[in-house]
């Protein structure tokens, strides 16, 4: 049973990360000293043992209290430096999150006031504030090809393609971040810009819904996306509920459509944790300070 016990406790501790830092630890030069005086300690003690001479026993055995008192204290000082340097590289990669953030935040803002303007109907966009915890429906997209109402962006795009736009950009960012931070301190952080870059690909359906933009249909040649406003507001509902029930949609209009309202909500839900965290690290960077 207790064999059994360790077994698993080994299997659990000896993994490729475990290894890497027994192996830096034992280069250091801290370690080296300590082992070249442990030896020396016991080949002493090996000495100390053959010999019979009172004296010499006497100062063998008290040259040995010192050498093994001296790696104590050299393992101690090592403990203590290697606590200082890994909190030292800890706040260095806090400095950088949290200065990459300051972009991050403006840009969460103009994905979700995009987002906003694309889930609500025009008559009331601008009488509730835009956040990321607002719960809309697949139907409430229903007007995501008109133009924008967004005075600053200009009235001459939809509201979809200013979307995507802004999508674009925090993935870009959240990859430079994947590349240029190493995240040793802070996995949950790089875990959920992985999971929404994964997302944002898995998901991808900008150039079908782009292009919808520039077809026409019938005698008439009435703009696609007015069809497509009115399936997505009487038929959507129903095609999404068939879709998550595992209906295959074989050229289905509405399936980009689908695709893009599942990367909403994943979306969406990544970065309210994402701020929730960043939150969580700035407070604690602040009491760390003023402490």
């Amino acid at each position: 049973m207790v064999g059994k016990k360790v077994f698993k406790w080994l299997f659990h501790y000896v993994n490729k990360e475990n290894i890497m830092k027994i192996k830096y630890l034992f280069k250091t030069p801290t370690i080296i000293t300590s082992f070249v005086l442990l030896i020396i300690a016991l080949i002493l003690i090996i000495i100390n043992k053959l010999l019979f001479k009172q004296v010499l026993v006497d100062y063998i055995s008290g040259t040995i209290t010192e050498i093994f008192g001296i790696i104590i204290t050299i393992l101690f000082v090592q403990l203590i430096f290697d606590k200082k340097s890994t909190d030292n590289k800890k706040d260095e990669e806090l400095k950088k999150i949290i200065r990459s953030d300051k972009i991050i935040c403006l840009l969460i803002e103009r994905y979700t006031s995009f987002l906003h303007y694309m889930t609500h109907d025009y008559k009331v966009v601008f009488s509730i504030n835009p956040s990321l915890n607002t719960d809309f429906n697949i139907s409430d997209m229903k007007g995501l090809h008109r133009k924008s109402l967004n005075e600053n962006t200009g009235r001459d795009r939809s509201t979809i393609s200013l979307f995507y736009e802004s999508e674009l950009e925090l993935r870009n960012i959240f990859m430079s971040l994947i590349q240029n931070i190493d995240f040793n301190f802070f996995p949950e952080i790089s875990s959920l810009l992985l999971e929404y870059i994964k997302v944002s690909y898995q998901f991808d359906a900008r150039s079908e819904i782009l292009n919808n933009e520039r077809l026409r249909s019938g005698p008439d040649k009435k703009n696609f996306t007015l069809i497509i406003e009115e399936y997505l507001e009487k038929s959507a509902e129903k095609i999404l509920n068939e879709y998550l029930e595992g209906k295959m949609l074989y050229r289905n209009m509405l399936l980009p459509y689908i695709n893009l309202y599942i990367m909403l909500i994943k979306q969406k839900n990544i970065l309210i944790k994402y701020n929730e965290n960043i939150k969580k690290y700035i407070k604690e960077n602040m009491e760390n300070t003023v402490a």
